[in-house]
C-alpha cells in the first residue's frame, strides 16, 4: 500500500474515531475551530502556494538554492507573523462582540495561537518538501502524523480523559509540530548542501518578480476562500444544530482529504514548479501546458465521477456505519460534495494557467464572482439551509471555470476545459442517480447495494471508453511522454474519442 493511500485511511479512521468517541458538540466545535485556522492560514498566506513551488523548483539548480533558502525562511517568518496578528484579531473580535457560533472562546488564547503556528509550518514544510521532489519523506511524515494522532486518541479515551476540543487540538498541534520540524529541518539540509555557488541571479529574484509571483499566488488563495470547505463550515455552523453540523463536517473533511490524493493533484507539486519555469516560453510551450493542465481536469473529473457513482448506493451506509445516523439524503449530499471537489480540480488548474499567462486581472474578476455567490449565501443561508450550502459553491465554480476559461482561449486561444467530455460524464452520473431513486428497492440490502454499485460503474466505465475521453492532441501527448509500452498504447487507444 503506498503511503497516500495509508495516509487516506489513518486521516478517515482519525474522523470516525473523533465521530464516534467526541459528542456531537465537542466534535462541531472542533471541525469549526480548524476551519477557522484553515481561512486565517489562507489570508496569510502571502502567495506560498506559488512562491515556493516556483523557486523551489528553480532551486533543483544549486546556482540559486541560498537564494531560494533566504526567500523560503523570510516568507515563512512572514508568515508566522501575518498569522499569530490575524488569529490575536480573531480572537479579540469575537470575544467583544460574543460570536458563539465560532466557538473560539471554547479555548484558550495560547492554543488557538499555536494551532494557527502549527497549520503555517505544517503546510509550508509540506510544499517544500514536494516541491523539491521529497516524496518518500513526504509521505512517511504524513503518515506518522495519522498514525500520532489516532494513538493520542485512542489513549486519552482509555485513560478516562475527557475528549474535548482541547485535548484534540493538542493532539493535532504536536503531530503537525514534529512534522514540520523534521521537513523543514530536511529542506534547509537539502538547499545548503545545494547552495554550492554564491552567484546570485538578480533578474530572477528582483522585488519586481517576487512581489509578482506572490501577488498571483496570494490573488488565487482569496478567489478560494470564498467557496472553500473552511468557508462554508463557518456559515453551516451560523444556522445548523450540532448534530447536523458534525455530520456535514464529518462528510467534507472526509472528501477533501480524498481529493488530496487524487491522480491531478498529486501530480501538481511536480506540474507546477516546471510550469513556472516555462514561463515566457514560446507559444509552444503554451499548447504543452494546456494540454498537461486538460488532461489533470478529465483524470480527477473521470476518477471523482466513479466516486460519486459509488457513493451514490454506498454513500447510506457508509453514514449509518460511521456516525451510527440512517439519513436518506445522505446520498445526494456526497454526491454534490464530490461534484464540488471536481470542480475545484478544473478551476485550481484554470487558475494556473492564469498565473502562467499573467493574467492577473481575471483573477481578480474570479475573487468578484466568488465574493457575490458568498454574500448571497450568507445572506438566505437559513431559507437555503444545508442545501444551499452545497449547490451555491458549485454554481460558483461553474460560473469561475466558465469565464476563466473563455478568457484563457481569447488570449492564448487554448481551452483546457473539454465541455462535451466533462457534459457527459456529469450525464451519466445524473441518470444513475435518478434511476437509483426511481427504484429505492436497491436500498433495500447491503448485497443489493454492491451488486448496482458494479453494474453502474461497469455501464459508466464502458460509455466512458465509447464516447472516449481523450482529444487526439493529448493522446498523441501522452503516447510521447508515457512510457513505450504496449499495455501504455492500448490504454490511451481505449479513451482516446
Amino acid at each position: 500500500m503506498s503511503g497516500k493511500a495509508l495516509a487516506v485511511i489513518l486521516l478517515v479512521v482519525f474522523q470516525i474515531l473523533l465521530v464516534r468517541l467526541a459528542d456531537a458538540k465537542d466534535y462541531s466545535t472542533y471541525a469549526v475551530l480548524i476551519a477557522v485556522t484553515s481561512t486565517l492560514n489562507t489570508l496569510a498566506s502571502l502567495g506560498s502556494q506559488r512562491l515556493i513551488p516556483k523557486y523551489l523548483g528553480y532551486a533543483r539548480s544549486n546556482a540559486v538554492a541560498h537564494q531560494t533558502l533566504k526567500l523560503v525562511l523570510i516568507l515563512t517568518g512572514c508568515r508566522l507573523a501575518a498569522v499569530i496578528v490575524l488569529t490575536l484579531l480573531t480572537f479579540l473580535i469575537t470575544s467583544k462582540l460574543q460570536i458563539s457560533t465560532l466557538y473560539i472562546a471554547t479555548i484558550s488564547l495560547p492554543l488557538l495561537l499555536a494551532l494557527s503556528i502549527s497549520s503555517v509550518l505544517y503546510m509550508d514544510a509540506e510544499l517544500s518538501s514536494q516541491s523539491l521532489n521529497q516524496q518518500k519523506l513526504s509521505r512517511a511524515v504524513i503518515v506518522f502524523d495519522g498514525t500520532f494522532r489516532n494513538l493520542a486518541i485512542i489513549s486519552i479515551y482509555y485513560l478516562g480523559l475527557t475528549l474535548n476540543p482541547e485535548n484534540i487540538i493538542y493532539c493535532v498541534v504536536i503531530g503537525q509540530a514534529i512534522a514540520s520540524a523534521v521537513l523543514f529541518s530536511n529542506v534547509i539540509k537539502t538547499l545548503i548542501g545545494r547552495a554550492k555557488s554564491e552567484k546570485e541571479d538578480d533578474q530572477l529574484f528582483s522585488r519586481k518578480h517576487i512581489i509578482g509571483a506572490a501577488a498571483s499566488g496570494y490573488i488565487g488563495g482569496i478567489i478560494s476562500i470564498a467557496s472553500a470547505p473552511s468557508t462554508l463550515r463557518l456559515v453551516a455552523a451560523t444556522f445548523l444544530n450540532p448534530v447536523s453540523l458534525t455530520i456535514f463536517s464529518f462528510l467534507q473533511t472526509i472528501f477533501s482529504s480524498l481529493q488530496r490524493y487524487t491522480p491531478g493533484v498529486l501530480i501538481m507539486p511536480f506540474v507546477e514548479p516546471w510550469l513556472m519555469a516555462k514561463q515566457g516560453a514560446a507559444q509552444s510551450k503554451h499548447r504543452d501546458v494546456g494540454t498537461i493542465l486538460s488532461i489533470i481536469i478529465k483524470t480527477d473529473v473521470l476518477l471523482l465521477s466513479v466516486v460519486c457513482c459509488a457513493a451514490i448506493f454506498l454513500g447510506r451506509t457508509f453514514i449509518k456505519l460511521t456516525l451510527g445516523v440512517d439519513a436518506p439524503e445522505t446520498s445526494a449530499i456526497i454526491a454534490l460534495m464530490i461534484a464540488y471537489l471536481a470542480l475545484s480540480t478544473a478551476f485550481r488548474c484554470l487558475e494556473v494557467f492564469q498565473g502562467f499567462n499573467a493574467s492577473y486581472r481575471s483573477l481578480y474578476v474570479g475573487s468578484i464572482i466568488s465574493c457575490i455567490f458568498l454574500t448571497l449565501l450568507f445572506i438566505y443561508r437559513e431559507a437555503w439551509g444545508v442545501w444551499g450550502i452545497l449547490l451555491v459553491p458549485i454554481a460558483d465554480g461553474i460560473c469561475r471555470i466558465i469565464y476563466f476559461d473563455l478568457h484563457s482561449k481569447s488570449k492564448t486561444g487554448i481551452a483546457l476545459v473539454d465541455w462535451r467530455t466533462c457534459a457527459t460524464l456529469i450525464s451519466m452520473v445524473t441518470a444513475i442517480y435518478l434511476i437509483a431513486q426511481r427504484f429505492p428497492a436497491i436500498f433495500d440490502t447491503a448485497t443489493k447495494q454492491l451488486i448496482s454499485t458494479v453494474v453502474a460503474l461497469l455501464i459508466f466505465t464502458a460509455i466512458a471508453i465509447a464516447r472516449g475521453i481523450l482529444s487526439k492532441n493529448e493522446a498523441n501527448f501522452l503516447r510521447e511522454k508515457m512510457p513505450k509500452r504496449q499495455s501504455i498504447k492500448k490504454i490511451i487507444g481505449f479513451l482516446e474519442s
